[in-house]
């Protein structure tokens, strides 16, 4: 999976953790939702997907990548 499916995160989802994933390159297109406190990529091996994370920084209360 290089990516998330369309609307397939539920929307009361709080936190994302994302470990160990080095095949997904990209966050869900769009917005991610409004309910999300933290978003946690580990080991992903991927700049890209580091790069997308950091940019959610103040947007996303915390954020670690």
């Amino acid at each position: 999976m290089r990516s998330f499916p369309k609307d397939s995160l539920p929307s009361s989802l709080t936190e994302l953790v994302i470990e160990s994933c080095p095949s997904l390159w990209s966050l869900p297109e769009g917005r991610l939702l409004s309910s999300l406190v933290t978003l946690n990529v580990w080991e992903s091996g991927n700049e890209e997907l580091k790069r997308q994370c950091c940019k959610l920084k103040g947007t996303i209360p915390i954020v670690k990548a």
